[in-house]
């Protein structure tokens, strides 16, 4: 489902008159936790989540998107589409963490790499269509002219350019927010999904806040399907001139499994192995 968690819970619960602490008695939670729950500053766990349903007396697919576990699909079904049919139908409100429009990134991509720059846009569009690519550039973020190119090499190298949850994928270690720390969760995100030889999704530009710290921000939050289940991992761009010493703090601050893509690695003819190489060997 589209719609989002605390919304239909703090809905469910007013169609009832009861009181968050009445929910709470019934959920066996705390008021305190149901009201930060419903306010969406925290992120209902998977047994929070059953709790509250059972409590409202609700099917277990009622709210908010599923977690994979109580899913019997798993993970969505990855199809082309547009994003702006999505939000017309309900719109999204949030800040994108970005300090430029993405077509600036696009234009120093150009300006760099020239002839390489050109073929990959126009494979790129030839596989997903100018409209979903505007679509990418409007609601998604790019940091940088070596991510533009990196997302057009994904494109080209076969990745399906679809809009999902990081929720709905079962992400639920911290909150992902946007600038005003609105919790994003369970709102639709840019994925760009490979499928061979092993499913992945990548999620450009989250930002995530652990709870007893700042939000950080990553070039990618991927998320890897194993046979062992599902990995979380922290994907950066590493341009000319990065500096390392934020990169340990965040990787302290978040516990994910690092991996770093140079330019080098970008503009290799073998990028796609290299990246799928070091996810496995991050994820191992």
């Amino acid at each position: 489902m589209d719609n989002l968690f605390h919304h239909d819970l703090k809905f469910e619960r007013l169609q009832r008159a009861w009181s968050q602490r009445e929910l709470a008695r019934r959920a066996n939670l705390t008021r305190t936790l149901v009201s930060l729950i419903e306010s969406g500053i925290r992120i209902a766990t998977p047994s929070h989540r059953t709790q509250l349903i059972r409590a409202l007396g609700l099917g277990r697919d009622t709210l908010g998107p599923s977690h994979p576990r109580g899913h019997k699909g798993g993970w969505p079904n990855w199809q082309q589409t547009r994003l702006w049919e999505t939000f017309r139908r309900r719109p999204e409100r949030y800040r994108v963490d970005r300090d430029r429009p993405n077509w600036q990134r696009f234009r120093a991509a150009r300006k760099q790499y020239g002839r390489l720059y050109d073929e990959l846009l126009k494979s790129a569009i030839a596989r997903v269509g100018k409209l979903a690519l505007a679509d990418l550039l409007h609601f998604g973020c790019c940091e940088s002219g070596l991510e533009a190119l990196l997302w057009l090499r994904l494109l080209v190298a076969g990745a399906i350019l679809s809009w999902v949850a990081a929720a709905r994928l079962g992400w639920c270690r911290m909150p992902m927010v946007d600038l005003d720390n609105h919790v994003l969760n369970d709102r639709l995100w840019p994925a760009f999904v490979l499928s061979e030889p092993f499913l992945c999704a990548l999620l450009p530009q989250v930002r995530l806040r652990p709870w007893d710290s700042k939000p950080y921000r990553l070039d990618f939050l991927a998320c890897v399907r194993t046979a062992s289940g599902l990995v979380w991992v922290n994907v950066e761009v590493d341009g000319a001139g990065h500096d390392t010493r934020w990169d340990r703090k965040r990787t302290a601050a978040l516990r994910l499994p690092r991996v770093s893509l140079s330019e080098e690695d970008i503009l290799a003819d073998n990028f796609l192995e290299r990246l799928q190489t070091r996810l496995l060997r991050a994820v191992a």
